[in-house]
This record gives structure tokens, C-alpha cells and sequence, in this order.
């Protein structure tokens, strides 16, 4: 979601509403097209296919689903546009961190997708 800080500090406490509802929908829309999401936070929701459970077509299952993102927003997306990024490539899947584990995702294509959505 883009400029969710400046929307923030400019809106206070009133930006958790339509924030929440159009997380709720993101993460639905997601999820309807076999992504698992890995976290959401600071405005960015972030998601990945074929990890959790095998798809031989997720990289088509991603690209519907950004088409569907875009397209289910509709009013929600003049209060926060969106910007989507997809990478498709081999990454680490799983809990990673000795004290503190999380299920995560990383490798190069993480971070071509966070440089590509911005």
C-alpha cells in the first residue's frame, strides 16, 4: 500500500479502518488464489505461491491474483493505491531464526520483489 506512513501521521487513528478492511481483502483475495501470506506490516503484504503446498502453476495463480487485487480494491484503492510486484525464482521456505522463529522467505528474488514494487 502506497504512502501508508504519510497517510498515517496525516489521518491518526481514523486510517485504521479502511486499513484493516482493505488488508482483510487483500489477504482474501491471496488466499482464493492459493498464496500463503508471510506477513503483513508497515503497508506492505507479502505474499508467496507454491511454498506451503505444491502448485505446478503458481506462477499463474500470482499473475490472477494481482489482476484480482487490483481489480477487488476499487474505492479502497483511491484511499491507498496499491503497487504490486511480482519475481518468480528459488527461495528458502520455512521457520527461520534460532530464538525467535518465524516462517519467512528469502533469497534474491525477495529482493528483487521488494526493489520491483517500489
Amino acid at each position: 500500500v502506497s504512502n501508508i506512513n504519510a497517510m498515517s501521521n496525516q489521518m491518526g487513528p481514523a486510517v485504521y479502518h479502511p486499513l484493516s478492511r482493505l488488508t482483510e481483502l487483500l489477504v482474501m483475495v491471496v488466499k482464493q488464489f492459493r498464496g500463503t501470506v508471510i506477513r503483513c506490516s508497515g503497508g506492505t503484504l507479502f505474499a508467496c505461491w507454491n511454498a506451503v503446498s505444491s502448485t505446478s502453476c503458481h506462477q499463474l495463480y500470482a499473475c490472477q491474483c494481482s489482476l484480482a487485487l487490483k481489480e477487488r480494491t476499487g474505492t479502497l484503492a483511491n484511499f491507498a493505491p496499491l503497487s504490486i510486484a511480482i519475481c518468480t525464482d528459488e527461495v528458502l521456505v520455512g521457520n527461520i531464526g534460532a530464538d525467535h522463529t518465524s516462517y519467512n522467505v528469502v533469497g534474491p528474488a525477495v529482493d528483487a520483489c521488494f526493489t520491483l514494487s517500489k
